[in-house]
């Protein structure tokens, strides 16, 4: 029986220690280039079942201006934006005044993140990781990842994560992504192949891309960027981008 407990005991502390001893700074963070300008960056739209709290500026490219849709925009001839009393920001998209067309080709979603290889840990708790603490490292599943606990990312202001997710990312309502010890949400990274859900009245933090659709349920918070290849779809949801990082 104490052979038994110890074995246990000593399963627990393996994995408490991965999770807290991944290197001290975690893997150089992604190259975002003029994509970190935004708040959001949806291809093919952005939409909200209002009211929405856009805290700095959107886009959309190849898609026109008509597939944003909820935000009520008022364009200014001969101006290369929008404006909406739901983004604090400017609002563009592909077809309004030159040089927008051209800024939005190159804000291309990153793809840094999604081409990084030997990952620290592979495939962590089947995908299951809400409950856990996640110190600066590469992560990849080969699975859909699900967050329906309080997730807590242990390190310093410097600390960078990267998250590689074939499949979904799904949180559950009112979870939390909380950040302790001076990690910041601009050194957040969750590079996902699948479609990226968040559920009502979460929070989750970092920058988001998805290479499908991005759903935001009811007064979810993203205190980070989100960018999608398809789609972003909101219901009363918040976006907090942070400050841009000093090296791109």
């Amino acid at each position: 029986m104490l052979s038994q407990l110890l074995l246990v005991a000593t399963s627990a502390f393996t994995l408490a220690s991965a999770l807290s001893n991944s290197g001290p700074n975690g893997p150089p963070p992604p190259f975002l280039g003029t994509s970190e300008r935004y708040a959001i960056l949806g291809q093919r739209g952005i939409s909200c079942s209002p009211t929405c709290n856009i805290n700095g500026d959107m886009g959309v490219s190849p898609a026109s201006a008509g597939y944003i849709t909820g935000f009520s925009l008022q364009y200014y001839s001969g101006d290369n934006y929008a404006v909406s009393s739901q983004v604090t920001g400017k609002v563009y998209a592909s077809d309004y005044t030159d040089p927008t067309p051209s800024n939005l080709t190159t804000a291309v979603p990153y793809v840094d993140a999604q081409g990084r290889t030997d990952p620290d840990y592979v495939n962590l708790n089947g995908g299951n990781i809400g409950g856990l603490r996640f110190s600066a490292g590469l992560y990849k599943w080969s699975t859909d990842v699900y967050i329906n606990n309080l997730l807590r990312l242990t390190g310093t202001s410097n600390d960078s994560f990267i998250f590689q997710i074939a499949g979904q990312l799904t949180t559950s309502s009112a979870i939390q992504v909380k950040l302790i010890g001076g990690v910041r949400p601009e050194n957040v990274f969750w590079s996902v192949a699948g479609g990226i859900a968040l559920g009502t009245t979460s929070t989750m933090v970092g920058v988001l891309s998805s290479q499908t659709k991005v759903f935001f349920d009811t007064n979810s918070v993203l205190n980070g960027r989100v960018s999608a290849g398809s789609a972003v779809s909101m219901q009363k949801a918040t976006i907090n981008p942070p400050p841009m990082r000093d090296t791109n």
